[in-house]
């Protein structure tokens, strides 16, 4: 599954998530709250976030 290649969100939805992603950990993890397991596993292929990204503050 993890060779499927990402697929993109439609763009306002897009545009959304990466201003969460942007905003940093915190932020990231109360949207993982909200959302269920399988949509943030979703989310994540989706937008291709990563842990790693919380260095690059």
């Amino acid at each position: 599954m993890a060779d499927r290649p990402r697929r993109r969100l439609a763009p306002g939805a897009r545009v959304d998530l990466e201003q969460l992603v942007e905003a940093g950990t915190a932020r990231t993890r109360a949207a993982a709250r909200r959302m269920s397991a399988t949509r943030f596993r979703m989310w994540v292929l989706a937008t291709g976030w990563t842990p790693t990204q919380r260095s690059s503050r």
